[in-house]
Parts: structure tokens; sequence; C-alpha cells
């Protein structure tokens, strides 16, 4: 009955990514306007997010402020999983940022690229004025972004270090930023422990197809918690270290409330 499922969410798995590319591809082909495709790619993006979350037994509860999709932020939150893409993308509008290195990336690249991310060159600091002015456009366009400052995935035992040095960016802009926290509460009704979290939590060298074999193997379900924290709408007065510390301790502490059983 195991590889009976296996099977069964393999074959949804891939008619759901064929379904998404090939709308995608339409929306790439016959939307002439960057911000309108880039509109399309996001509603479509959400809402083939949303049926990953049904199809897969995937329950999210969300606490703290509302997301006006009218709105726009600048949303930052802790990284464990690239599951955390696809729940805040069926939750909120938004473009995501990701790096050079995730474009260039087989599968992934294609998704984020359909999904309206960004790419933005973390390693080169001499592209750093180009960098404000593709975050900025995006912005005034009046889309939400959602940024992982970690820079990477964690194992779930803590959030790892913030890097600054995009904040610099954030902070030309002067847009409201809205600290998020995800958790990952349980898997097949079980609490997230050592035993299950590498089901889910994606980090050091795994790789991607291995580990998607393994959640369709292995998972079930799960429920996931979405914490949106205070948002901090005045921001210029700060350095970039100390709003990075800011950031940085309100997620981490919202993390750590209820630590994992590890």
């Amino acid at each position: 009955m195991r590889y009976v499922k296996f099977v069964y969410k393999i074959f949804v798995f891939l008619v759901l990514f064929i379904a998404f590319i090939l709308i995608s591809l339409y929306i790439d082909i016959f939307f002439k306007s960057q911000k309108e495709k880039r509109k399309r790619f996001i509603k479509n993006a959400s809402y083939f997010s949303k049926l990953v979350l049904k199809l897969f037994n995937i329950k999210v509860s969300q606490r703290g402020m509302y997301i006006n999709n009218g709105e726009n932020h600048i949303i930052v939150s802790n990284h464990l999983s690239y599951f955390d893409i696809v729940v805040l993308s069926a939750l909120i509008e938004a473009v995501f940022i990701s790096t050079k290195e995730v474009e260039k990336t087989f599968l992934f690249g294609h998704i984020a690229k359909y999904g309206g991310a960004i790419f933005i060159d973390r390693k080169n600091k001499s592209n750093i004025l180009s960098d404000i002015e593709l975050f900025k456009s995006v912005l005034d366009e009046g889309f939400s972004v959602v940024v992982f400052l970690e820079g990477t995935t964690s194992n779930g035992d803590d959030v790892l270090p913030f890097k600054s040095s995009f904040v610099e960016v954030m902070l030309k802009t002067q847009k409201p930023i809205l600290p998020t926290c995800i958790k990952y509460k349980s898997i097949n009704s079980k609490p997230i422990s050592i035993s299950n979290r590498d089901y889910v939590f994606y980090y050091g060298d795994m790789t991607l197809l291995n580990h998607i074999f393994s959640f369709l193997l292995n998972v079930n379900s799960m429920e996931i918690e979405l914490f949106f924290l205070n948002p901090l709408y005045q921001t210029s007065h700060f350095s970039r270290k100390e709003l990075t510390k800011i950031l940085y301790e309100d997620i981490r502490s919202c993390y750590l409330e209820k630590p994992i059983s590890f």
C-alpha cells in the first residue's frame, strides 16, 4: 500500500509540474508586458501552491497580521525547505528573491523563473546598484517580495545568522518590512524530530530529486504554522546591522518559543 501511494503521489506531482510549466509557457509567450507577465506568473504559482497543499494534505495555520494582496511589503522569513516557498506562495502573491545559483539549477531554476522570482548575485557586491534598482522596480510596481536572509536552508536546530548585505538594498527602498516565522509542527501526526525532519527540511549536501522522492515516499500529511510578526514601517534611522539584528531576533525568538523536539 505504501508504494501504491508513492506511485500515485509521483503521478500527481508530475501532472501538477507539467500543467504548471505549460501554463507558464503560455504566459511567457502571449503576454509581452513584463509587469503583466510577472503578475500572471505569481497568480499561477499561488494557485498551484494551493493545489499542492491540498493534494498532499499539508495544513497551514496562519497567525498574526493579515496580508492584503493589495498592499505590498518586504517579507523576511526563516528558511528550512523549498516547502517554505510553497506555503508562502499559497498565502501571499509575492515575488521571491532568489540567487543566480538557483536560476542555473535544474528544475528549481525553471520553477523559480515561472513563479515570477527575480535573481540577485549576492556574491558580487559590484552589482549592488543594479540589484537595488531591480528590487525597487518590483516594489514600485506594487508587488510584495519575499527575502530569505539566511541565504540557505537550515536543519531546524536554530535560525541561521542573517546576511546583512542585502538588508542595505531593503533600506534603500523604504518599504514596510514584515518579519515572518515558519514552524513545521508535525509530519504524519508526529512532532518534528531528528527521526523525521529530513523528509522535509532540505539542507547540507542533500540532492533535490532524492529529497523529493523521500518526501513523496514518507510524508502523508504535515502541519505548519506561519507567524506574521509586527511590521516595521519606519526603518530609515536604522543602520544595516541594526535592522539585521532586529529582524533576526524577532524571527528567532518566535521560532524558538516552542522548540522542536531534537
